[in-house]
């Protein structure tokens, strides 16, 4: 018997696996800005503090059922996450690490947000009509 590879695709093992994926990069992103050290200790909590807020809006937005939920939440996370590409650029005295800290951070969010959006979709017996 031949493995058809098309039911992963059609499960639900793609979609933890990103999850899985996502949730590991935005991990190390907390972990890198949590430990390097920074003058001001108030800027270094709002930093952590707007990428958390960053994390929860998108989390929560890939849930959202309703369409004034989810213009609230894309408005949020995109005031909050630009400023956070500003600190990220502008803290970190290499401009070039900071951008990298920034496409890692967006990375992890796109896989994670991704794959939390499409897992309800991949469960056949509430769908399934």
């Amino acid at each position: 018997m031949r493995w058809n590879w098309l039911s992963l695709i059609r499960g639900t093992y793609l979609y933890y696996q990103a999850l899985l994926f996502g949730t590991g990069f935005i991990g190390v992103y907390f972990w890198i800005i949590i430990t390097t050290p920074m003058v001001d200790t108030l800027m270094q909590f709002i930093f952590v503090l707007s990428a958390l807020v960053v994390a929860a809006s998108v989390y929560a937005l890939a849930r959202a059922k309703t369409r004034s939920s989810r213009t609230t939440l894309t408005v949020i996370s995109g005031l909050v996450g630009g400023a956070h590409v500003y600190m990220d650029i502008t803290l970190y005295p290499d401009w070039f690490f900071g951008m990298f800290l920034f496409i890692w951070f967006f990375l992890g969010m796109l896989l994670a947000a991704a794959a939390l959006h499409w897992l309800p979709e991949t469960d056949f017996e509430t769908t399934a009509e």
